[in-house]
């Protein structure tokens, strides 16, 4: 009796230490099959409107993947807190590679329902584990104020403390100074500061030396005969002064002048005469 007790105990210790090491090697092999690298990191930035016409703008900082997730958390300015999950329609949106706008990304999604201007709003980045790839130690449980919770997530985005961004109102911000057209007032004086510089240029320029007057050429009008004036030739025994006479025109002058002395001389001396004459009557 007391061997047989000894060999069915013995019996069920083998069969205790089958079972440990199956166990031990089925451990052993899940957890060389989990994968060895973490998640590619990816994160979401918001930037705030600054100027008056700007919009709020979510820009996704990685390579786009369906195993994304994006928790959208809101604190109200009384305290409130909202969660909620993207849905894949706007993890597509904005995961497109360029700033999406808040504002339209909202009308598009959620027609009629308005940006909570002056909420603090952070987007959280997580892995969605659906192949049960990685480690269960990684995973983490997210219960959300609008929607079903959600499980096996890993956080990749390594901002859990990041500060949550104020999404800004549009219209109570100042205008844009670029954007802003250019005064005419501010254009006219800047013209007219041109125009006084061109004019002192101008005074300043040296004048013209009196080589530089020589140095153009002054055209010469020909010297064209008047209607009804021949041009004498002088005669070919002429003297210099007469021969310069003849040339210039004065010889006309100078011949009718003696022409008119002669005529005088010729009444005066008739005039002698007849009165002579009468006294001797």
């Amino acid at each position: 009796m007391t061997t047989r007790l000894m060999r069915s105990m013995r019996r069920i210790s083998i069969a205790a230490l089958g079972l440990l090491l199956v166990a031990g090697a089925s451990t052993q092999l899940s957890a060389s099959a989990f994968a060895a690298d973490m998640p590619p990191a990816a994160k979401i930035n918001v930037t705030p409107a600054k100027y008056k016409g700007d919009d709020n703008l979510i820009e996704f900082v990685g390579t786009k993947d369906d195993h994304y997730r994006f928790i959208i958390e809101i604190v109200g300015k009384n305290n409130s807190y909202v969660s909620i999950q993207a849905r894949k329609s706007i993890r597509d949106k904005i995961m497109s590679g360029k700033p999406v706008s808040v504002e339209k990304l909202l009308a598009e999604e959620y027609p009629g329902v308005t940006l909570p201007y002056g909420d603090n709003i952070f987007v959280g980045v997580y892995w969605f584990d659906k192949e049960k790839a990685y480690d269960p130690k990684l995973w983490s449980y997210q219960e959300l104020t609008v929607g079903a919770p959600m499980s096996r997530l890993i956080r990749v985005d390594n901002n859990e403390a990041g500060d949550p961004v104020a999404v800004a109102d549009p219209a109570t911000l100042p205008e844009n100074p670029a954007a802003k057209p250019a005064d005419p007032k501010l254009q006219d004086k800047d013209q007219k500061t041109d125009d006084q510089k061109a004019d002192a240029a101008a005074d300043k320029k040296p004048a013209a030396t009196q080589d530089d007057k020589a140095a153009t050429p002054v055209p010469v009008q020909p010297i064209v005969p008047q209607a009804g004036q021949e041009h004498k030739k002088p005669a070919a025994n002429a003297q210099p002064g007469e021969q310069k006479l003849a040339d210039t025109g004065d010889d006309q002058f100078v011949f009718g002048a003696a022409s008119v002395a002669m005529a005088l001389s010729a009444v005066a001396i008739v005039l002698v005469r007849r009165r002579a004459q009468s006294e001797e009557e």
